[in-house]
């Protein structure tokens, strides 16, 4: 998080490597992020006080995420499933 101070329009860059995921906001409003130099990240600033926001919110977490808690339910289940077969199985 970050503010600027800009009298004219500007090219903000960050010398972070530029990687997919990352999303930008200036002053609440999800901007484009650029790439600068071909591996750094950049965003126009407007001129003006802005308050600018990187975030990093990848797909591919979320896929994951998704997967392991599908994965987790099925593992449950088929445990439930194996225990109740186990339980009749004794009578």
């Amino acid at each position: 998080e970050m503010e600027t101070m800009n009298t004219s329009d500007e090219m903000l860059v960050l010398t972070e490597n530029y990687y997919p995921g990352w999303k930008a906001y200036i002053n609440n409003k999800e901007t484009k992020i650029l790439r600068a130099n071909y591996t750094f990240k950049a965003i126009k600033a407007p001129a003006g006080k802005n308050k600018i926001i990187f975030s990093y919110d990848p797909f591919s977490f979320k896929l994951g995420f998704i997967i392991s808690l599908l994965c987790g339910i099925i593992y449950i289940l088929f445990f439930l499933r194996w225990y109740i077969f186990q339980k009749s199985k004794s009578y």
